[in-house]
Parts: C-alpha cells; structure tokens; sequence
C-alpha cells in the first residue's frame, strides 16, 4: 500500500517548490518588454539572469536526486542539459513576447547560472558530509 501523506508531502516540498520557480520564470519572461523597467547597465540584467537559474538549478538537484533517485555523482549530467534546455527554450519564447529579444548572452547567463547552482549544491552537500 502507497504512503499518499508521503507522497503528498514529497510532493509539497520537492516539487512545487521547483514547478513553482520555473512557472514564476515564465512568467516573468512574457512580460512585454515596454512593461519592464529599465535597467542602465549591461550586467544586472546578467546577473538576474544568473541567479535566477542558479535557483532553478538548486531545485532540479533536489528533485532529481529525491524523485528520481539519481546517483550523486551523474546529478549534474541530468540537471545540466534540463537547466539549459529551460534557458535556450525561454529565450525562444521571448521572440514572441514584444519588446522581448532572444539572445545568445543571455543563454550564457543561463547556462553559467545552471552551472553555478549545481556547483553550490555539490559544495552544501560535500560540506554536510554527503
């Protein structure tokens, strides 16, 4: 027999959290571009761009390693290609947005964030002992 409270809370804390990050993500990126505010330097928006797929990488090294059960040592051969996949795709989805441009740096910034949160992640983790 299936342990539903279990699952139930698994899922409230492992896979919300994640599906929740990703759909505020959408959200943020269909925002015409007229509606957004300025930003006067180049590497804020970078930096926005970093974090916020450093967290989406956080969360995807939690849910793979907890629902997927994945090794440890392969985590990031998952949560690499799904973070940057997210990354190229939302890129594309800003082509429809107005005043939205799909960007190669911006994939970049993507990418070095996804990079960084798995990196974060396997640095927590070798500090508790894990």
């Amino acid at each position: 027999m299936r342990d539903t409270r279990a699952e139930r809370g698994t899922f409230l804390t492992i896979a919300l959290p994640l599906y929740a990050w990703a759909a505020a993500m959408l959200a943020v990126s269909s925002v015409p571009g007229s509606r957004l505010p300025a930003v006067s330097l180049w590497q804020w928006d970078k930096l926005a761009h970093v974090f916020e797929y450093a967290v989406l990488a956080l969360l995807l090294v939690r849910f793979v390693t907890i629902r997927w059960e994945a090794p440890p040592g392969r985590v990031w051969l998952i949560v690499l290609p799904i973070g940057t996949g997210y990354g190229a795709l939302d890129e594309l989805h800003q082509m429809l947005i107005p005043g939205r441009m799909c960007t190669w740096q911006d994939l970049v910034a993507d990418s070095a964030g996804v990079v960084l949160g798995i990196a974060v992640m396997f640095l927590i983790r070798r500090w508790r002992g894990r």
